[in-house]
């Protein structure tokens, strides 16, 4: 499909001063969220998520007996929605690995950035949210986030006053 463009989104604070980022409005649902990756990334959006009120659990290549760290597969089965916070250049195998069956039309939210270990861009003229988009036609990527900082992802009103956060994909919803 063709890469809907939409204008950048700019959040301020609200009146009572309180920092807005990821949290979710009183009328929406909470969501179960699967995030792979429990480096700096994944810990730090799982956390906020949490916070918010969504139910939040981790996939890992090594579960543990840590809070809600599973098999990547496992991890998957009831999230609505998947955020791949691993390196960029990872995500295509490590969706691949998952299924395409357990993947299915969930929304794969890829703050990633793809790199070269020389600090290359990994895809010039391309992007680890269209890759993922075209192996996985089903899904409904979001890409978001992949420009700043993890400290800043969670809270971006921290160091000023106003904050835009590009987001891109293809689905309307």
């Amino acid at each position: 499909g063709h890469s809907q463009r939409t204008r950048p989104q700019s959040r301020q604070r609200p009146s009572d001063g309180a920092p807005t980022g990821l949290h979710r409005s009183h009328a929406e649902t909470p969501r179960t969220i699967a995030v792979r990756g429990t480096g700096k990334v994944g810990t730090a959006l799982g956390t906020k998520l949490t916070s918010t009120g969504h139910d939040v659990v981790y996939g890992s290549r090594e579960p543990s007996d840590a809070a809600q760290t599973f098999s990547l597969r496992k991890a998957l089965d009831s999230a609505d929605v998947v955020i791949t916070a691993v390196p960029g250049t990872e995500v295509v195998t490590m969706l691949e690995a998952i299924g395409d069956d357990v993947l299915g039309d969930k929304i794969v939210l890829d703050p990633s950035a793809a790199f070269t270990p020389e600090m290359a861009m990994a895809y010039p003229g391309d992007s680890v949210g269209q890759r993922v988009q075209a192996r996985f036609p089903k899904a409904r990527v979001v890409k978001t986030l992949n420009t700043m900082n993890f400290t800043i992802m969670v809270d971006p009103m921290s160091s000023v006053s106003q904050a835009t956060v590009f987001v891109s994909g293809d689905d309307a919803r």
